[in-house]
């Protein structure tokens, strides 16, 4: 018995130095298909193909076994016969795809830049445009029913303009021209008045333009109509980053170049 455990032994070894002898590049069979051809090569000596086969079924063996675990592990079994490293992968991988999502009130805890235009009009003078939001996704949190300017959030690779542009089209089909820069306001929920429930934190960047010709409501279902306000006497209640630019002083008509 001992000769025989030798001999095997003897046979493994040669088949390990085979395998390092290997030349850079060359192409592995796995290694029960080259059990399996030691087998049938008739040329190897009894050992040899012995050993051979002996590994070839502790291959078998141990697919089976991660196999069985696998399943098992699906079941909610938990079967010490089977590897230990196979039961963690199993019940790893099955925690992974049951762990809960993040909360969505954290993924939504985040500044965002929006942009807001104060549009003037030849034929309303002193006014700007307004108008009331319905309340629908994320408007129910800047002011379902209250009065606001239109724009929006400034998306990837746009300059300020191009998203008054984009925003007025949209919402109103109007083309505004004379567009100037106006103030910048950080507009922080917890800060500027708004109501109960509302959590944001808005860079807000205001725009000054005009527009000759008059507006159409293209999202009736986001908003009531347009209506001109003066600013010196502006509806309410009006959203909480209008309310923020009213209190600040801010003139939109300071710089006007069409009244």
């Amino acid at each position: 018995m001992a000769e025989r455990t030798i001999a095997l032994l003897s046979a493994v070894a040669l088949s390990h130095a085979h395998v390092a002898r290997a030349p850079a590049g060359a192409v592995r069979t796995p290694f029960t298909a080259r059990a399996r051809a030691r087998v049938s090569d008739t040329s190897e000596s009894p050992a040899a193909a012995a050993a051979a086969e002996l590994f070839a079924k502790f291959e078998r063996d141990r697919a089976a076994n991660l196999a069985a675990a696998q399943a098992a592990a699906a079941d909610g079994v938990d079967d010490p016969a089977y590897p230990p490293t196979a039961r963690a992968a199993a019940r790893a991988a099955e925690e992974a795809s049951s762990s809960p999502a993040p909360p969505i009130a954290a993924a939504a805890r985040q500044i965002r830049v929006g942009v807001a235009a104060l549009v003037r009009s030849a034929a309303h003078p002193g006014c700007v445009l307004l108008h009331r939001r319905r309340g629908r996704g994320e408007t129910e949190r800047l002011g379902m029913g209250a009065y606001g300017l239109p724009g929006g959030h400034l998306e990837y690779g746009e300059e300020w303009d191009e998203c008054v542009r984009r925003e007025l089209l949209e919402e109103a089909g109007v083309e505004p021209f004379a567009l100037r820069v106006g103030t910048v306001a950080n507009a922080v929920a917890s800060r500027i008045g708004a109501p109960p429930g509302e959590d944001f934190h808005y860079v807000c960047v205001f725009l000054t333009c005009s527009i000759d010709e008059e507006p159409r409501n293209l999202e009736p279902e986001r908003a009531a109509d347009w209506e001109w306000h003066r600013w010196d006497d502006l509806p309410s209640p009006v959203d909480a980053r209008l309310g923020q630019l009213k209190r600040s002083g801010f003139d939109p008509f300071a710089f006007a170049e069409t009244e």
